[in-house]
């Protein structure tokens, strides 16, 4: 811990957080003086994490002190997250409103549901799509909603059953000179075998925001909390330092009124300890987050699964994977982020054949994919012992 606190690019990150926060405790032009920071690779830090739009606001007084190339970065990265928030935003409104007209319930969530509540004043979050979730009985009557706006079904070249059967998602896209996807969701995690739709109680307990002339509704602090966590299972975001960031903000906002028992039930009831606990971890580990230490102890888990979490976390703060080492990364943390020690386990050997080519780029439906996906109980150690020796 001592180690990574005198980190110059962990440093500079909780910099950019605190002066979002209104919290300077150290002087900026010190901060910044004293480091010899290699800036190509804080770039490609903030790129990764998501953090660039945010760190033009925080250094924008310190012109001086930053080299001028990554200046105009975190410029065109702030004023492009703003702009096309804007144009993002009023997409959704416009869907939101038509599926309220067909009587169709549907809540935004992450990204679009942060930028409505806990982003209102700052609406930099770096956004790819507009994330919505109704029940699944709508799923019909909600693609006749979007074929009617003007998208069709980006289905990545998979049959739609994959989607359907093993995702708890459909992406919707429209072209034009602003184009916007949607991903359509009908769960916030994907169904396992013995349980259909986590967290099915979040309908009872959404709630509604005044926006001006709008009203729209969302889902409670707890399981925004949990759809942030739970996001932390896809490939490609389980280090990403911009949910942490959503977490402090969020938890900062309802802070007198966020129901940790809550947390600890549903962790219990669904077996997210281990998720929650990385989670909370890792925004502890970068900001700072000094929770009581009661909500520590109700992470019912062993000391040695704790161990093995935080030194992950520690030991790959600041990588900026490459392809392997995002697979590596990933697979580590995938039998670390389940309580249960055979569901990690069961997914691998149950994963569909979907799944499998695209982690390891291949083509699906093709022969060849198919051999190595009816062998992969071999084809998978084979791949990685082949990566550990750089062949």
């Amino acid at each position: 811990m001592l180690k990574i606190k005198t980190l110059p690019e962990i440093n500079l990150i909780r910099f950019i957080v605190k002066v979002m926060l209104n919290i300077q405790e150290e002087s900026s032009k010190d901060l910044l003086k004293n480091y010899s920071l290699d800036w190509e690779k804080f770039k490609r830090i903030l790129i990764y994490h998501e953090l660039a739009p945010f760190a033009y606001s925080a250094f924008k007084n310190l012109d001086f002190y930053l080299p001028e190339e990554f200046r105009e970065f975190l410029k065109m990265s702030s004023f492009f997250s703003l702009f096309r928030n804007q144009f993002i935003w009023q997409e959704f409104l416009r869907i939101y409103d038509t599926f309220k007209k067909e009587g169709i319930k549907v809540l935004p969530i992450k990204g679009i549901a942060l930028l409505a509540d806990i982003y209102l004043h700052q609406p930099l979050r770096p956004m790819q799509d507009i994330d919505l979730l109704i029940k699944e009985k709508d799923i019909k009557r909600a693609e006749e909603v979007f074929f009617n706006l003007g998208y069709r079904k980006d289905l990545e070249g998979l049959k739609e059953e994959y989607w359907k059967k093993h995702q708890c998602h459909i992406t919707f896209y429209r072209k034009g000179k602003i184009s916007f996807w949607v991903e359509l969701h009908w769960g916030i995690d994907f169904k396992r075998k013995g349980r259909l739709i986590l967290l099915p109680e979040l309908w009872q307990r959404t709630r509604k925001l005044n926006l001006g002339n709008q009203t729209i509704e969302i889902l409670s602090p707890e399981d925004t909390f949990f759809s942030l966590a739970l996001h932390k299972r896809r490939f490609g975001t389980i280090l990403c330092f911009k949910n942490s960031y959503d977490l402090i903000l969020l938890l900062n906002k309802y802070a007198t009124d966020f129901d940790w028992n809550y947390i600890f039930y549903q962790s219990k009831n669904y077996n997210l300890y281990s998720l929650v606990f990385f989670f909370l971890y890792q925004t502890q580990l970068l900001f700072d987050l000094n929770l009581p230490e009661y909500i520590w102890e109700k992470l019912k888990l062993s000391n040695l699964k704790k161990k093995l979490i935080q030194q992950l976390i520690e030991k790959n703060i600041l990588l900026v994977p490459q392809d392997d080492q995002l697979k590596d990364v990933y697979l580590k943390t995938h039998f670390l982020i389940y309580d249960n020690f055979w569901e990690p386990i069961e997914y691998i050997i149950n994963i569909p054949l979907e799944q499998f080519a695209k982690f390891y780029n291949l083509k699906p439906y093709e022969k060849k994919t198919n051999f190595l996906y009816h062998n992969r109980l071999f084809y998978i150690p084979l791949k990685k012992i082949c990566n550990l020796l750089d062949l």
